[in-house]
């Protein structure tokens, strides 16, 4: 049991030491402005009431999105397997017990980190200001986006209650997401493994089953916000996660809005509690007017929402997008 402990230990260090944030951080990038591509109607809710709405990640615009990171869990658990078979001279009964244990373990895991993703809401930006793909998924060519200071969102959303905070750049790079998953499924395999099959004691098979698989689920619940398949690359995705670890009751502040006749829960973040309109607080520094939007009055009347609604507009730059689209 002792041994089942220092595991358990070893998980925490990993999280307590930073692990998880060094893995996620994106050092080589110190792009401080993060895009938010929208149609022209949200655009007047932002402005107006200085609110950010996130949506629950089970209702992301990619169908495979936080379920993706589940495929990689898989994959690597069966190559782990299948390079064990290669290499072992064991009997047949201690290959199939090995083979037993990794894939209901996994599907112990995989169920826990499902449900630990029912209970993440997101808001995705870009870190590029002016991308075909995002004004074509987001705005149908003719809405806007807005630049926002990525410093002040993060801080000015970190005393969000009920929730813990994440934001990273999105990983893309099919190796880096093979190394991260890897090291908790070799954890499970290598260090668990002999351990579960040798131990009689159903407590500590328990504690296994239990604290050891919902501590190894808790990081990679947070991981698979931060993976995605590498076809999305070129949007550059800014992923900021609010993440409901204690499973708190947030049924007085969910709501929901309508999409494609879905109903999808989300949850808004006001960045100014104060009744003073004359103070404006959401960090804005730029929009951008999509490509087929080429009517020359959207800049004025862009213009005139942010005078009326109380914006420096002396601060915040108005562009037009560069791509050049017909119709």
């Amino acid at each position: 049991m002792e041994d089942l402990k220092q595991i358990k230990e070893k998980l925490m260090d990993i999280y307590r030491g930073g692990e998880i944030q060094k893995n996620l951080e994106n050092k080589n990038d110190q792009r401080d402005i993060i895009y938010y591509y929208t149609n022209v109607f949200a655009l007047k809710n932002i402005l107006e009431n200085e609110t950010l709405w996130f949506s629950s990640g089970k209702y992301m615009n990619d169908s495979t999105d936080l379920n993706y990171s589940i495929g990689l869990i898989r994959e690597i658990s069966d190559e782990i397997l299948a390079n064990e078979r290669q290499k072992s001279c064991e009997n047949g009964l201690e290959m199939y017990e090995k083979d037993v244990f990794l894939k209901e373990k996994v599907e112990l895991l995989i169920e826990k980190i499902d449900n630990k993703l029912n209970n993440v809401f997101l808001l995705s930006t870009s870190k590029s200001p002016d991308s075909l793909t995002l004004w074509a998924n987001y705005s149908t060519h003719d809405g806007y986006n807005i630049g926002m200071e990525k410093p002040k969102v993060k801080s000015m959303i970190e005393g969000t209650e009920r929730f813990s905070i994440f934001c990273y750049d999105v990983i893309y790079d099919q190796k880096r997401q093979n190394e991260i998953i890897r090291e908790y499924i070799s954890i499970l395999y290598n260090d668990l493994r002999p351990k579960y099959l040798l131990e009689k004691d159903e407590y500590a098979r328990e504690y296994i089953n239990g604290e050891i698989l919902e501590s190894i689920a808790d990081q990679l619940s947070i991981y698979s916000i931060f993976i995605k398949n590498p076809s999305f690359k070129q949007e550059e995705e800014y992923r900021i996660a609010l993440v409901n670890l204690d499973e708190r009751d947030i049924r007085d502040i969910l709501k929901f809005r309508i999409s494609n006749g879905v109903f999808i829960p989300y949850i808004e973040i006001k960045f100014n509690n104060s009744e003073d309109n004359e103070v404006r607080l959401l960090p804005l520094k730029e929009v951008t007017i999509g490509p087929k939007n080429s009517l020359d009055i959207a800049e004025y009347g862009l213009k005139n929402m942010f005078e009326m609604a109380n914006y420096n507009i002396n601060e915040i730059a108005i562009n037009k997008s560069s791509i050049p689209l017909r119709y």
